[in-house]
């Protein structure tokens, strides 16, 4: 499998974007290719995933703001093909999710943080229903990823690091071309096999 890579330098105003869920969207996906209004959603459309790594996180590189990139029918300016291990047992993992439960009360829908005490369980089942066993799991502590406000898009996000002990070879390519979990459309969810022992500096398990 192969990923895109593009690293960009830090700037102020790239940091502001990439803060904010809405305008990491817009940014990704003007670099896909222009369809002139034909594409209502040209990310779906060209089965395209993302994500951006800031130097700390666990994809990160010194100095610079990277973006991966997957995509089944689309490729992104100045992109760099990185090969990276296929999803089978044994395979290390991470990924950054929203650790989030949603609830209905009275007809209205709840988002909570999952706490550090859920995480086990919860992140363990979100794997599972993607057809994924998994051990040796850890998880970074929670920080938000955009602003709190009415009518903002904003998330809970950690993120995982697992060694996959079980998966069948078509849920695996399901979880490579989708993703798990929500807020796929603004950089997270994506699965990402590497070669690390161990990528979250910190971690809880």
């Amino acid at each position: 499998m192969t990923d895109l890579v593009i690293d960009y330098p830090l700037s102020t105003d790239l940091l502001k974007t990439v803060a904010q869920p809405e305008a990491t969207h817009g940014w990704f996906c003007k670099l896909l290719p222009d369809m002139h209004g034909r594409s209502a959603g040209i990310r779906i459309d060209t089965g395209s995933q993302f994500r951006v790594d800031l130097p700390s996180d666990p994809l990160g590189e010194p100095g610079d703001v990277r973006l991966r990139v997957r995509s089944a029918g689309a490729t992104v300016p100045g992109g760099r093909p990185i090969e990276t291990p296929p999803l089978v047992s044994g395979t290390r993992c991470v990924a950054l999710v929203a650790a989030e439960k949603r609830n209905t009360v009275d007809g209205a829908v709840r988002v909570r943080p999952v706490t550090d005490e859920e995480m086990a369980a919860w992140a363990t089942g979100l794997l599972a229903r993607h057809g994924i066993d998994v051990e040796d799991l850890a998880w970074s502590a929670a920080r938000g990823y955009g602003v709190r406000g009415e009518r903002r898009v904003r998330f809970t996000v950690r993120d995982l690091s697992f060694v996959v002990a079980d998966v069948a070879a078509d849920a695996a390519k399901k979880v490579l071309a989708n993703g798990i979990g929500r807020g796929r459309a603004y950089g997270l969810g994506m699965v990402v096999p590497v070669a690390a022992a161990s990528v979250l500096a910190g971690a809880h398990a």
